[in-house]
């Protein structure tokens, strides 16, 4: 499919000539920032269907910047296929919610935060995660020679045979407000891209009655699957809502154990704060694509960390390390392209019944 990428560059180009094939407005908000060729930084919106419309769903891409090949290549192919909303509905777009991490091939922002931990309430501290603590020797590579890394993995290899790699990514990814080197950081304070992030949320949802959201990510899950992630109690009006529209896959049915776990500071806790203050009614999630095993996917984060910690006099191996952390995020097949568009497209006309009859 030719509405991906493989380049922040690349897919910000496309997304703007698609919008401007079809004369939509293009809001830009410009990073400080540049990329590794120069280029500027942004995160832009565009918007399917009238402003006044009171039902909004709202798509939101490359929170995690690596992951933004995914949601970059389905919303370019949304725009090129000419789709529309219902006339009552209005649909925003927002590529590239951490355009610096996706330019410079990282996970994390310019700041080493992840954006998906960054949202703690503004009134609180984010409390030590003890687990990190526990494992951050095991985490926090000294380097990424090859006896560096060797004597590492053999360390971690050890740890996992005893403790198994679900509890280790449980505690890994939880979020960690102790070292600002490390993994999976929450930041002690709001990033740009979090500001971002709420300034773009409060304009575009401000007026609505009923909000849909969908946050597109990768890395976790069986290849090619679009799991659905959400924090809605069993039973609640809002999983039987997602199970209705959306359908079973929100249960989680084919989800391994370790894809997703209780987590503070997401974009779904800005989501219901936001709605609480704005007034309308919300219910949506997390879209996370599977992509090779959850075991590689952890270990291209390790060394990539390291690498952004620690630098490296070798090219080739630095090469093959921000590679190697593109490749367990994004599927560079066409086979995978096919299935997550699909799925996606599916999660996307469930979303639109719901607010047909909202």
């Amino acid at each position: 499919m030719d509405s991906f990428s493989n380049s922040y560059a690349e897919a910000r180009g496309k997304f703007l000539a698609a919008a401007e094939a079809r004369g939509l407005g293009i809001q830009s908000v410009i990073h400080p920032l540049r990329g590794p060729e120069n280029e500027a930084l942004a995160t832009d919106v565009v918007r399917l269907g009238a402003t006044t419309a009171k039902r909004t769903l709202y798509v939101t891409t490359g929170v995690h910047g690596v992951e933004g090949y995914y949601g970059s290549g389905v919303i370019v192919q949304w725009l090129r296929d000419g789709w529309m909303p219902p006339a009552d509905i209005k649909v925003i777009l927002v590529h590239a919610c951490n355009p610096h991490g996706f330019a410079w091939g990282r996970r994390f922002t310019e700041e080493n935060v992840d954006l998906n931990r960054n949202f703690w309430p503004l009134n609180q501290v984010p409390e030590t995660n003890a687990a990190y603590a526990e494992i951050q020797h095991l985490v926090e590579y000294s380097g990424v020679g090859a006896d560096s890394l060797a004597y590492c993995q053999q360390q971690l290899a050890e740890y996992l045979q005893k403790n198994g790699a679900a509890n280790f990514k449980i505690a890994l990814s939880g979020g960690q407000s102790q070292s600002s080197q490390g993994l999976f950081f929450t930041g002690t304070e709001p990033t740009w891209a979090r500001h971002t992030y709420e300034q773009l949320l409060r304009q575009h949802t401000q007026g609505s009655e009923h909000v849909f959201y969908m946050d597109l990510h990768t890395g976790l899950g069986p290849r090619g699957y679009a799991d659905f992630l959400h924090q809605y109690a069993t039973g609640s009006t809002e999983l039987n809502n997602l199970v209705s529209y959306i359908g079973e896959r929100v249960l989680g049915d084919e989800r391994d154990e370790a894809t997703a776990q209780g987590l503070e500071g997401t974009t779904i806790s800005c989501f219901a704060r936001h709605a609480k203050v704005l007034g309308y009614s919300l219910l949506g999630g997390a879209i996370e694509c599977g992509t090779t095993p959850l075991d590689h996917t952890l270990e291209a984060l390790l060394q990539e960390t390291a690498l952004q910690r620690h630098g490296c006099d070798d090219d080739q191996l630095a090469a093959q390390i921000r590679q190697q952390l593109k490749d367990v995020f994004y599927v560079n097949e066409d086979d995978w392209k096919q299935q997550v568009f699909e799925q996606t497209c599916d999660i996307r006309q469930g979303a639109i019944n719901y607010l047909n009859e909202q």
